[in-house]
């Protein structure tokens, strides 16, 4: 399991004592935490779904917050005693990165044996904490954690509209025109508060989620490129070397290499 999943999983646990679980896209078992190890624990309620259908609802929903509730009866608990129907909550791991795969969360028993209800109204707020600790672990010291609150209100919304919509090739005409607002004064205003271009952020932005997919999946160069908005491997192999001084390549078998030896986290 790469290191961030596990500081992920173990630090969720840890907020919620909520037993915790990833997969890949395809339903494949990436690592868990909260099932083992206490007498407590309630074991994995996705096991007899598809985490791939359910990947495929989430994907029909494009909201960020997205997420999907399920139950599965009889479930194995402490002691291999049976819990009943038992709920449990699927989020993606990112939802900018279906690739990445998904989480999947759901109580257990209490000390004193009776069920931990897990109430809807958090929910919600239960997906967040899991996918920004997610977010965070992945990332590490990357651009892309930049603090955009000190920005202006129009340029903040760019940026905003450059992460919802850089696989399709958001341009800054395109974000012009979402904001309402002319091409000459986004672009004057955008560089002026951030000191780079707006091409150059977004470049930025692609480079970061291509070394995540490059780091943490095994898909084809030119899907990665594709998926993060370049349209061509060519270009994206230029800039990303620009960018970090070596080819996506020779970043991923660095990468593996260094994972193997120190789980180091991504830079």
């Amino acid at each position: 399991m790469s290191d961030y999943l596990q500081r992920t999983l173990e630090e969720f646990h840890a907020c919620t004592l909520l037993s915790v679980q990833a997969f890949d896209p395809v339903g494949r078992i990436l690592g868990q935490f909260g099932l083992d190890g206490t007498e407590h624990a309630v074991r994995c309620p996705v096991r007899t779904q598809s985490i791939s259908s359910v990947m495929e609802k989430l994907d029909q929903n494009k909201e960020r917050s997205s997420y999907y509730i399920g139950s599965c009866a009889n479930v194995q608990g402490p002691r291999d005693m049976r819990c009943g129907e038992v709920s449990f909550i699927v989020c993606k791991i990112d939802p900018r990165m279906p690739e990445l795969g998904a989480f999947a969360f759901w109580p257990g028993r209490t000390m004193d044996g009776s069920f931990q209800e897990t109430p809807v109204s958090v929910i919600e707020h239960l997906v967040g904490l899991l996918q920004n600790l997610a977010r965070a672990n992945l990332l590490g010291s990357t651009d892309e954690k930049t603090d955009v609150s000190s920005y202006g209100h129009h340029v903040r919304r760019a940026i905003a509209y450059l992460e919802q919509n850089l696989t399709i090739n958001a341009t800054l005409e395109t974000a012009s025109e979402e904001l309402s607002l002319s091409k000459s004064y986004l672009c004057r205003i955008f560089r002026k508060e951030t000191g780079i271009t707006f091409s150059d952020y977004a470049n930025a932005l692609r480079i970061t989620r291509s070394k995540i997919l490059l780091a943490e999946t095994n898909l084809h160069l030119l899907d990665i490129a594709l998926t993060v908005g370049f349209n061509d491997q060519s270009y994206f192999n230029r800039v990303f070397k620009k960018t970090t001084g070596v080819t996506p390549l020779v970043f991923r078998r660095e990468y593996a290499g260094a994972q193997a030896k120190n789980n180091v986290r991504i830079a």
